[in-house]
């Protein structure tokens, strides 16, 4: 009875577009005193699975909490246990279930990233005494970057192709600033500012919460000015035909679109656009500095993978063909 509470009050979080759980926050009287460090008082937050899920996914995007809803509400289902009883043997079994259900070792490693990271969480907020995932070996997994970055002709190809003037517009900003397809879809016209030499500047709410502000070139901003018209300051930049934004899922949609027009018989995708503008403005002597701020990533460590993926050099091109 106990095992089946907890799962239950766990998944009354998982509906993510509704909303996070209403949940108040727990007295912090309740006071546990965990063995492993008994020098110290740790005072838990939590006293439920529920609570310590809503603890975790606050303050992440919709996105984020959309992905780690589903990878957790899959593990409560599976082991039937509350995070307290969890041991490391649960956690292990469960990563064998996901292999043998055929996915992707890059999707095992993401779910389990997720159920760990869940389970540090719980530690630290002293709710569990000991962090049960923290010996769990996470399955490797081959990088594939290498294969989603699209040469600069069939980038060209793919946005010369495109005929309908807000989609080619979009698809140059894409790869011109490498914005992500939320970033995209939330764009208005107030996120545009007029800088010197007919440049433009676009400030760009991404990723966690972080602001970044990207200049546009001059043949792009001046496309951008003729193609506003007179749109209101509050107006998206591009608009779906009913007036609102575009959906992730329709910038999908004609990126794949174009993609299949310009003869890219692979499944490319917005983000693929932002992999061909890191990787293009590498080879091209921007420096990994510039190029890791416009990406607006939080480590210099994701923008060196661009390096690595498609270097510019080889040990083998100094070696005489045999």
């Amino acid at each position: 009875m106990e095992s089946n509470d907890c799962q239950n009050n766990a998944i009354k979080l998982f509906d993510i577009n509704a909303g996070i759980s209403n949940s108040t926050n727990p007295s912090l009287a309740d006071v546990g005193s965990p063995q492993l460090v008994p020098a110290e008082v740790i005072v838990r937050q939590a006293t439920t699975d529920e609570q310590v899920i809503d603890l975790w996914v606050h303050g992440r995007s919709p996105h984020t909490q959309k992905a780690y809803s589903k990878d957790i509400r899959n593990f409560v289902h599976s082991v039937n246990k509350c995070f307290t009883t969890v041991t490391l043997g649960d956690l292990q079994n469960y990563a064998d279930s996901l292999a043998e259900k055929g996915l992707k070792d890059i999707s095992c490693h993401r779910i389990l990233s997720s159920v760990k990271s869940l389970f540090t969480f719980a530690h630290k907020i002293g709710y569990l005494r000991f962090d049960v995932g923290k010996p769990l070996k996470l399955p490797k997994y081959k990088d594939e970057l290498a294969e989603r970055i699209l040469s600069e002709g069939e980038i060209h190809r793919l946005i010369d192709m495109e005929h309908q003037p807000r989609n080619r517009l979009m698809l140059r900003l894409l790869y011109l600033s490498g914005i992500r397809v939320s970033e995209v879809c939330r764009l208005t016209w107030s996120n545009m500012t007029a800088r010197d030499n007919n440049q433009g500047q676009m400030t760009v709410f991404g990723k966690g919460s972080k602001t970044n502000n990207i200049l546009l070139p001059a043949s792009l901003w001046t496309d951008l000015m003729a193609f506003r018209n007179d749109a209101l300051d509050t107006s998206p930049v591009f608009r779906s035909r009913k007036g609102g934004h575009l959906t992730a899922a329709q910038v999908w949609n004609i990126v794949r679109k174009a993609a299949k027009r310009a003869g890219i018989n692979k499944a490319v995708s917005p983000h693929w656009m932002r992999h061909g503008s890191a990787s293009h403005s590498l080879a091209r002597g921007a420096s990994i500095s510039i190029v890791s701020k416009s990406l607006g990533h939080s480590s210099i460590l994701s923008t060196q993978k661009y390096i690595h993926c498609r270097p510019n050099d080889s040990s083998s091109l100094y070696l005489e063909d045999v």
